[in-house]
């Protein structure tokens, strides 16, 4: 590409866009930076006095000029010549006066003070005239009435300095009036005893005092200035000034008072200073010009180095000091000018501030002082706030030219790098963009000729520097870390200015200030935790004047770039697709016969080009078409022959920017062979993340999709390969969201000829946040939020209903703006880009059908995050927002159903009223179709097994399917790829899994989880992953079966949960019948994934609409005792049992849960879940089974209502049966035949009929039998226990155990038993 650029420079083909003032330079190889002269003169007569040509102030410059030498003659190119001189100063030391021009007083000198007494009224007479002057006086003695005016600019500027009589009553203690206009400014502190500045410059008036700015005027843009005298008032009272000193432009000058530097011209060419009007030569080459003959001298100056050159030949090279001191005299930086020994002239003289210069036909182009960071880039400092913190900052580049620098990886660290340049320069512009990959937390600091420019992430300004100047950055620009800006810094000699902007849109001058005090500069950054990445790192030594264009063949075109014109063009291509092939298409036209073409004319042999109106000898050259010839869709070409879904947009010499997720592009038509695609990756994140990258289908293939990772830069991709010769369809799409990468796509290179793609059936826009962009969806470790949107129920939703699609969405982002403001749809919906350009408002042309929006998790974080909110003024908000969305979406798409979904990620924080935050959506959508009948509002089943909690590939096959259902419900559309219910026959095995090698196509989202290891499936969800696995069945609509399955959790058992999915019609617990296994630390009341909040640790739950309906749990103490477990299930309509037992083991007599399903989800799958856990599972067999289980429910546990020494009597409960030992049942109620003083447990349970299963045994009932009399239970019978009785039957106390206080067991507590314990004592007393 260098190459072309510099051919095409050569030849001249160029367009000019330079601009007045200082232009941003273009960021890529299709233009040419240029530079205007400072002075452009034809012919110009030099005296014999110095004569300033510029009226700026330079460090650096270039001079060009024809010169005919001329005996003893010699002509002087002179630098570094002040552009002011002092044109009034006194210190009063010596007696000095004024005298009075007005009124009545005195002016004395009051020991070395300038005294002004008034009697009346007093005026002195002007000690300036002028209009641009920077005045310094020192205030002294003042009166309580003073009342002292300073006239400038003859009087048009009244300065009032008021003691504290005239003052106080107003708080006014400097006044400056205009007296043309009769504008007042006011200052509110008294200038006595301070030191008083003022600048006048043109309309610009500055007054200053005690250092601080007190008063900053500009004339109206009506009014010029006047020029005038500087004269001093005072009424009755008196005022002293001291030290006045006025500094004005300078007007005159003289060789023999001046200083400055010159450049020497005549048969010796020589180098020299002039100090105070004394020259000295400092460097002289004798006798290398010839009397008589003109040369073409070129003349620069690059800080202390001057070379001299004539026809292009070096005649002279030296150095002098850089700055050039004696005494107070400093030459550095100053006008430039010209004198001679004698009349005489320079003829072409052109001056530019700059000496990296290339002369062109047309044009003067600036070149580049360095491209890319320096190699003398070094960390000089690495800190943390962590004393023994590995200190791991880099500074690495990348291929593309760009660098990152990266702080050390502990909290509270920075790492600062030097030395960005090759080496110090004095006058110097650099620009760079940077992208910054942290949004909080986080800042870094440029240093740049003494100046300090720092931005934080949380819209910090700048933080004070004891050695350095301050550039504040606005609160405007608090958007720095979500995209790229351009930074721009110039430094011109004494003058530094900064431009701080988002890339591509509006330059913005940030600061500017003219009191830089540094000779010479290098470039440093800080950055504090997180990296930068920093590109187009470009330096100047002035900033560019304009730019021009640069003309020719694009270098990834298959047209070829001759003399005369472009040839190699096929016939039948269109104007468009030429112009597409060329740089600058814009800037082009094509005409036959003196007729300009349009874009959709064909070209022909011998067309002509034009370039902005500049007619050329270029002509088209066109060839044959071969159907199979190689072929190169360039640029704007994409469009013409290529289908574009995603707001996609052509930028000029770029290509198509490519940056909503699932933005896509498909070419169709005849190929062969291999099929390349060129992509700019120009906006990556500074973190390599393996999801930036782009989703390939070959004819419409999509169940296998190719993956391509994209790499910083530009790069040939290969999309698809080996196509056998024939009609193909290639489509391409952006898997990332917006905000980690965009990219451009160049052109698309292939054997054979282009036939644009027709539209599917319909065409769907989703709008929504990391949902959406599919975050988390493939997570490979706890932390992964990584984003692959090809897999998301929108890109599944979009595939079965035959639809083209995009998605504008991004993770974190909402809709109510005082929540999630900027990050909202509602922001850029209306735009075509966002990070590129943000000024592109999207036209609408591609009307979508159907526009699908899932926003609101984001908003409700949002919420969460509140202290004590206000709920009625949140909804209110929530209610604005989303009616605002859904405004603007009805607007820009009328035709379109509008279907709002929720849930994925749960329904949002509880609202009172037994709302959820959803609600507050539903409700607005709903309202909002009241009048807009093609509006929904769809609850999405809850779906949070991917990373960061977000839907997983499984998960989300199933929103797909719900959500597609929905829309053909309410659309009518027919969809390919829904389930439909599969008929079954008693007893049919659906499944029956053995994992002898394989996982029997087992999945998961998460790589390498699913494994098999001695014949069992093993799942990996160690460390905090976790896992879902695909349906058991592959049967959504499963109503009955009977499965077996042998289950095993592995290492430790504290922080796991598993889960056995009983019956899920879409993966989701929030509609669901689960087993779950809890660990020590989850099986607590506080654990946020104990589902009950209980200590159990076996849970069989029933949950409808993300409500818990039925369950039941037990705590077993043997569950994680390293043994492998079966689970035999037994799902029917109505009920859901299951046995619980070790492998090998004895079967139990019932079931360790039965389940009445009433309210649960009626159909579904299986499926296999855990968190932060090892198991295995093995020889999975699912048995469809249509018997429905009749079972009594659980009975609560009996009740004792007779115990004696020896038996025990239970309390009779209809249809019930009981036992002693939970295995052995009898009808009767009552016990006999125990033995006293031991513990017995008594079960109850419903007794099985005909039609119904026995119930499963009730909780125990602990009884221990006490002998007959021993009310004290201390097994025995005594004198206590008749003094308890005596005491109950006369009404002093209650006895604590009636049974045994009958001892006589008649169930009657009576005299009688007193005597029958007053016997037993007695008897146990023997």
């Amino acid at each position: 590409m260098k190459k072309i650029v510099s051919a095409i420079l050569s030849a001249a083909l160029v367009l000019s866009s330079a601009a007045a003032g200082i232009t941003a330079l273009a960021a890529d190889d299709y233009s040419a930076a240029t530079a205007k002269p400072l002075i452009n003169a034809g012919s110009l007569s030099l005296g014999t006095q110095p004569k300033a040509l510029t009226d700026s102030k330079v460090s650096t410059f270039s001079a060009y000029a024809d010169y005919t030498v001329k005996s003893g003659k010699t002509a002087s190119l002179l630098y570094d010549m002040s552009d002011t001189e002092t044109a009034y100063s006194n210190d009063f030391n010596n007696g000095e006066t004024l005298g009075v021009a007005n009124g009545g007083g005195t002016v004395s000198n009051d020991n070395g003070e300038l005294k002004l007494a008034g009697s009346d009224w007093l005026q002195t007479e002007s000690i300036f005239e002028g209009r641009d002057f920077e005045m310094d006086i020192d205030v002294r003695g003042y009166h309580h009435w003073t009342d002292a005016m300073i006239y400038m600019r003859g009087e048009e500027l009244a300065l009032n300095l008021r003691g504290n009589g005239p003052g106080s009553s107003s708080g006014n203690f400097v006044v400056l009036t205009n007296r043309t206009t009769g504008e007042v400014l006011n200052y509110g502190t008294i200038a006595e005893g301070n030191h008083l500045k003022v600048k006048a410059n043109g309309s610009k008036v500055e007054i200053f005092v005690g250092g601080e700015s007190a008063i900053v005027y500009e004339y109206p843009a009506n009014i010029t200035p006047k020029s005038g005298s500087i004269s001093f008032t005072i009424n009755n009272a008196h005022v002293s000034y001291d030290n006045i000193c006025i500094v004005a432009p300078k007007k005159n000058y003289s060789s023999e008072k001046d200083s400055y530097m010159q450049i020497n011209l005549g048969e010796t060419v020589s180098l020299s200073k002039r100090i105070n009007g004394t020259e000295k030569v400092l460097a002289s080459a004798q006798n290398v010009l010839k009397v008589g003959k003109t040369y073409a001298i070129r003349a620069t100056r690059e800080q202390g180095t001057v070379k001299v050159y004539a026809d292009d030949k070096e005649i002279l090279n030296t150095a002098a000091d850089f700055p050039v001191t004696e005494g107070d005299i400093s030459l550095w930086n100053g006008r430039i000018g010209v004198s001679a020994t004698a009349e005489d002239s320079l003829e072409n003289l052109k001056i530019f501030n700059s000496v990296n210069l290339k002369a062109n036909d047309d044009f003067t182009e600036l070149l580049p002082v360095q491209t890319g960071v320096s190699r003398n880039a070094s960390i000089t400092k690495q800190w943390s706030w962590t004393g023994d913190a590995e200190l791991n900052g880099s500074i690495n580049s990348n291929n593309d030219g760009s660098f990152i620098i990266t702080s050390p990886s502990a909290n509270n660290s920075f790492i600062t790098v030097e030395n960005l340049f090759d080496r110090e320069l004095a006058d110097v512009y650099l620009t760079f963009d940077i992208y910054s990959d942290r949004p909080d937390w986080t800042n870094e600091e440029f240093y740049f000729a003494g100046y300090t420019l720092k931005f934080g992430a949380n819209g910090e300004a700048y933080a004070p520097q004891e050695t350095a100047k301050n550039i504040k950055c606005a609160d405007k620009y608090k958007y720095y870390c979500n995209d790229t800006h351009t930074i721009e810094f110039l430094k011109t000699g004494s003058t530094v200015s900064v431009w701080f902007y988002r890339k591509g849109e509006e330059r913005t001058l940030l600061f500017t200030d003219s009191n830089c005090s540094a000779y010479t500069t290098n470039f440093a950054v800080q950055k504090f935790q997180g990296g930068i990445n920093i590109s187009n790192f470009k330096v100047y030594d002035k900033a560019p004047d304009g730019t021009v264009g640069i003309y020719g063949v694009n270098e990834y075109s298959v047209f070829t770039q001759e003399n005369d014109g472009v040839g190699n063009v096929p016939e039948g291509t269109s104007v468009r697709e030429l112009k597409a092939n060329l740089n600058n298409p814009s800037q082009v036209l094509v005409s036959r016969d003196g007729k300009i073409l349009a874009d959709t004319d064909k070209v022909q042999n011998g067309d002509k080009i034009e370039y902005s109106g500049r007619i050329l000898d270029w002509t088209v050259k066109t060839i044959a078409a071969d159907e199979y010839a190689l072929r190169s869709i360039v640029g704007d070409a994409l469009f013409e022959h290529c289908k574009l879904v995603g707001r996609q947009y052509y930028v000029e010499n770029e290509g198509v920017s490519f940056e909503w997720t699932a933005s896509n592009i498909t070419l169709g038509g005849k190929m062969k062979g291999n099929v390349t695609a060129i992509i700019d990756a120009d906006k990556m994140p500074a973190q390599d993340y393996s999801e930036t990258g782009i989703n390939v289908v070959v004819d419409g293939d999509t169940a296998n999709p190719k993956f391509i990772k994209l790499e910083s830069g530009v790069k040939s991709y290969t999309v698809a390969e080996n196509l056998s010769e024939g009609e193909h369809t290639l489509q391409i799409f952006k898997n990332a969201e917006s905000i980690m990468s965009l990219f451009i796509l160049k052109a698309i290179k292939f054997n054979g000829t282009p036939e644009k793609p027709a539209d599917k059936t319909h065409k769907i826009e989703f709008l929504g946040d990391s949902i959406t962009a599919g975050c988390g969806i493939k997570a490979s470790e706890p932390g992964d939020w990584m984003h692959f949107s090809y897999n998301t129920y929108a890109s599944r939703t979009a595939r079965m209903l035959d639809a083209d699609y995009y998605c504008i969405s991004n993770s974190g982002w909402g809709f109510a703006r005082n929540l999630k403001d900027p990050t909202t749809i509602n922001r850029i919906y209306e735009l075509t880009s966002d990070r590129r350009d943000g000024s592109l408002k999207w036209d609408f042309s591609w009307q979508p059908e159907l526009v699908v929006i899932n926003l609101g998790t984001n908003d409700n974080f949002g919420l969460q995050n509140i202290k004590n909110p206000d709920l009625s003024a949140l909804k209110e908000k929530y209610d604005e927002y989303a009616t605002e969305l859904l405004t603007m979406v009805r607007k820009n798409n009328p035709k379109a159903t509008i279907i709002w979904t929720y849930g994925a990620m749960g329904y949002g924080m509880d609202v009172g009223d037994g709302k959820q935050s959803g609600d507050w959506i539903k409700e607005t959508v709903e309202k909002f179709a009241e009048t807009d009948k093609n509006t929904y509002f769809y609850k999405m089943a809850a779906s949070q097994n991917g990373g960061g909690s977000h839907p997983d590939l499984i998960g989300s096959k199933y929103l797909a399917e719900d959500l597609t259902a929905f829309i053909c419900e309410k659309t009518g559309w027919t969809a390919t790829g829904l389930p439909e219910k599969v008929t079954h026959t008693d007893g049919e095995v659906l499944k029956d899994y053995k994992f002898d090698t394989t996982t029997e196509g087992f999945e998961c989202a998460r790589e390498n989880a699913l494994s098999v290891a001695n014949g069992k499936l093993h799942l990996d969800a160690a460390d905090n992953k976790e896992i879902l696995t695909s349906a058991v069945v592959g049967d959504r609509y499963l109503d009955t079966y009977e499965m077996t399955l042998d289950f095993k959790q592995l290492g430790s058992h504290d922080w796991n949960r598993e889960i056995i999915t009983l019956r899920s019609p879409n993966s989701s617990l929030s509609d669901a019948v689960y087993l779950a296994f809890l660990g020590n630390n989850i099986a607590t009341k506080s654990n946020w994934l104990n589902p009950l909040k209980n200590e159990d640790n076996l849970q069989l739950i029933s949950v409808r609409n993300g409500k818990i309906i039925s369950s039941q749990s037990l705590k077993l103490d043997d569950l994680y005792d390293g043994k492998e477990k079966r689970i035999k299930v037994k799902m029917s309509k109505s009920r859901l049992e299951i046995m619980l037992y070790n492998v090998g083991g004895s079967i139990p007599d019932e079931p360790t849960f039965s389940l009445p399903l009433g309210g649960s989800v009626e159909e579904g799958d299986i499926f296999l879940q855990g968190h932060c856990t090892t198991f295995e599972v093995d020889n999975i067999k699912v048995i469809y089974k249509t018997d429905d289980i009749k079972r009594f429910d659980r009975a609560d546990a009996p009740e004792i209502i007779f115990r004696s020494e020896n038996s025990v009597s239970l309390r009779a409960t209809e249809g019930c049966e009981y036992s002693i030992d939970g295995k052995n049942w009898q009808i009767s109620n009552e016990f006999d035949n125990l033995t006293a003083k031991n513990t017995y447990k008594f079960y109850m349970r419903y007794a099985a009929n005909a039609d119904t299963l026995a119930g499963i045994k009730s909780e125990p009932l602990s009884v221990k039998l006490y002998l007959n009399g021993d009310i004290n239970h201390n097994d025995g019978v005594d004198g206590e226990d008749l003094v308890l009785l005596r005491k109950h039957l006369l009404g002093a106390g209650e006895v604590s155990d009636k049974f045994a206080a009958d001892a006589n067991t008649d169930k009657i507590i009576d005299i009688r038993d007193l005597v029958a314990i007053k016997k037993l004592a007695a008897k146990s007393a023997e």
